[in-house]
């Protein structure tokens, strides 16, 4: 019998869960074949059932867990982002008060300014990235998806959609696929892509006006002052 216990996959990293599951693989080939070696060829895989259903599981985990890495580290990045934009749009209008305790300091606004403005083209590229990659799995998750989980016509479950029709479910990625993915205004405002992209570059464009607002106070242009 060739069995895994995958609840320990979540403990290691994406590189490690994929190297420790072959390893697992052929160590269970070879101790069920004794000491001999054993080709391991799609045909071995594909002439046993319980090594076929592993290594579906072994598929699906796989691409499950490189999905889930880099969809959450693009959520956790956008937070991040969140938080520290408040510092740094208070930093900027800190150094252009001006008080008697200290006087102003435009020169450190315009760096203060420049940094938000590099760090938010920053993070739209590294979120455009991420993107990239967590598309991959979802595309695999989408194949397993219609090839096992919901395949069309197999023990099926049907529910009411919108228009009160009584349909087949896909699967949870092809019916978002299906409501969503319409190409019209509402769909792409309402997606994450768009409502993230739109607060990194306006945040980019913030702090790129407040750093060219900065030097005209710096170098007394167009008759700024403080």
């Amino acid at each position: 019998m060739l069995g895994f216990d995958c609840s320990w996959l979540g403990r290691l990293s994406l590189v490690d869960c994929t190297i420790h599951i072959w390893f697992s693989l052929i160590g269970a080939y070879r101790k069920k074949n004794g000491a001999r070696e054993v080709n391991m060829s799609f045909e071995a895989i594909n002439a046993d059932t319980k090594a076929l259903i592993e290594f579906e599981k072994i598929r699906f985990e796989f691409a499950w867990r490189h999905f889930e890495f880099h969809a959450r580290q693009r959520t956790t990045m956008f937070h991040f982002f969140i938080l520290l934009m408040p510092f740094l749009f208070g930093g900027f209008f800190y150094f252009l008060k001006s008080d008697q305790f200290q006087p102003a300091n435009p020169a450190a606004a315009i760096l203060v300014g420049v940094i938000g403005s590099v760090l938010s083209v920053t993070f739209l590229f590294l979120d455009i990235r991420n993107r990239q990659l967590y598309l991959v799995s979802q595309n695999n998750l989408k194949l397993i998806e219609n090839s096992f989980l919901y395949f069309y016509g197999f023990r099926p479950l049907f529910f009411k959609d919108e228009a009160s029709v009584e349909r087949e479910f896909r699967g949870i990625i092809t019916e978002e696929a299906i409501l969503y993915g319409t190409p019209t205004i509402s769909n792409f405002v309402l997606k994450h892509k768009f409502l993230m992209w739109f607060i990194f570059v306006t945040a980019a464009i913030l702090f790129l006006t407040a750093a060219l607002y900065a030097t005209c106070i710096h170098f007394k242009w167009l008759g700024f002052r403080i």
